[in-house]
Formats: structure tokens, C-alpha cells, sequence
């Protein structure tokens, strides 16, 4: 607890002004990707040496092993901070957050809409944007309850605990609602390039920061008008699940 605690002194987490704020949202970003990174780095190996690394069932965990990272750093803030109700706000959803999760997906749309074709016309490189990384997903369905338990009830809370609920959540104590959302969505996607950099090279970077900038914005505003995780968690888990709903859908179609 005392370091958590000395940490935190540091960071300016005791303080209440804006550039306290602000340097405690950059550094919970840069300490959250660094134990992310460390973390996936040591995940693989250490799967490879217990021999199950080539089991699909594993390789969903392990595809998503950096939120483990963000999430030892959210609750190690949280457990500074002594105050769960402030940060790590979940809750069973109302209507009104069902509606929210709906909406965030038309609202990515729009904005793709828009930020896609000027990235083309700069001739930015778009990235692969694949999620699931398992292609048994896509012809064995019994992985779906795995990939279902990983990413709706473990990878996405996590990311987005630390990310709206800490990140966001801290702002949004010095600063009015625009400004947080604008400083959580960079941090957002501070935070994923250097994963892009390390999964896809330099060359998608850009793309990856625009992208996830957006999209830190609207799950920043679906949390920002709710006030329950569980809506951006969803929604963020349901964005990861596209591609293999799709593939479902479109065999289910074609037996029609």
C-alpha cells in the first residue's frame, strides 16, 4: 500500500487542479501500456512452456493478456485512491444504458463515415483492424462461450476501467465534460500506438491513432452520459465480436 501510495504522490494524484489531473491521466496511460506490453511479453512464453499456447481456448486469453495490465494498474489507482465508488462504477444496466450501447455503434458509423475517406486522401495506411485473432472461432462455435467470457466479462471492463472510469474519471474532476472526453480519448489512443507499432508495424500507426481517438470519444460520452461501465465494456466487447458475428450470421443466411 505504501507504494501504491508514494506512486501515486508523485503522480500529483492527491492534487485537484488541472495539470494534476492531467499528469495523472498521462501517467496511468504510460504505466498502464508498459505493464500491458510487459505483461503480454511474459504471457506468451510462459503459455509456451506450459504447452498451451497453440490451444485456440487459450490463444483467446492470450489475445487479449494486456488487459491484465491495465487492469492491475486501474485497481492499484483505485486501491490509492480508496474510493471504488468514484472510478470503478458498475452497475446492472437500465434501459437508458441498453439504448446507450445501441447508439455508440451508429455513432461509430457516422464518424468512420467521415475520418475514412480523409485518411484515404492522404493516403494514410489503414491497419488490419482484426480483433479475435483465432480463426477457430469462425468453425468451432463451443470457442464462443470462451471468447464471450473473456471479452465481455474480463478484457473489455478492464480497458475500460482504466481508460473511462480512472483516466476519464479522474479528468472529469478538473475539467469540464469536452475537454476530459478530448484528453481520455488521447490517452486512449496514446496507449494503442505503441501496440500498433509492436503487432503491425509503423506504417498503420496513424490510422491507429485517429481510429482509436474517435472511438475513445463515443465510448468517452456513452460512459460521460451514463455513468456505468458496463455500457462502454459492452459496447467495446461487442466492437471486438463484430467480425465473428458477421461470419455467423451470414452462414446462418445462406442455410435460409
Amino acid at each position: 500500500m505504501s507504494t501504491i501510495r508514494s506512486l501515486g504522490d508523485r503522480l500529483g494524484a492527491s492534487g485537484d487542479g488541472p495539470y494534476a489531473a492531467a499528469l495523472v491521466a498521462l501517467g496511468l496511460t504510460v504505466v498502464g501500456t508498459v505493464a500491458a506490453i510487459t505483461v503480454a511479453i511474459v504471457a506468451w512464453p510462459v503459455a509456451g512452456l506450459l504447452g498451451v499456447s497453440d490451444a485456440a481456448a487459450a490463444r483467446i486469453l492470450l489475445n487479449k493478456s494486456v488487459q491484465i495490465g491495465f487492469l492491475i494498474v486501474a485497481l492499484a489507482y483505485v486501491v490509492y485512491c480508496g474510493a471504488p465508488g468514484r472510478y470503478a462504477r458498475f452497475r446492472r444496466p437500465t434501459l437508458r444504458d441498453a439504448l446507450w450501447i445501441v447508439a455508440v455503434f451508429p455513432l461509430l458509423k457516422a464518424v468512420a463515415l467521415v475520418v475514412g475517406p480523409v485518411l484515404a486522401f492522404l493516403g494514410v495506411v489503414t491497419h488490419s483492424g482484426g480483433s479475435a485473432g483465432v480463426p477457430e472461432l469462425a468453425t468451432q462455435p463451443t470457442l464462443l462461450l470462451v471468447a464471450f467470457v473473456v471479452w465481455f466479462l474480463f478484457a473489455a471492463p478492464a480497458e475500460e476501467l482504466l481508460f473511462r472510469g480512472v483516466v476519464q474519471g479522474r479528468l472529469r474532476e478538473a475539467f469540464d465534460v469536452a475537454p476530459a472526453l478530448v484528453l481520455a480519448a488521447g490517452c486512449f489512443a496514446l496507449m494503442h500506438v505503441p501496440m500498433a507499432l509492436l503487432s503491425e508495424g509503423m506504417g498503420p500507426v496513424l490510422a491507429v491513432a485517429v481510429e482509436t481517438f474517435v472511438g475513445g470519444l463515443v465510448f468517452g460520452l456513452a460512459y460521460e452520459r451514463t455513468e456505468n461501465l458496463v455500457v462502454p465494456a459492452v459496447a467495446h466487447a461487442t466492437l471486438w465480436a463484430g467480425g465473428i458475428v458477421e461470419h455467423y450470421l451470414s452462414v446462418l443466411s445462406a442455410g435460409l
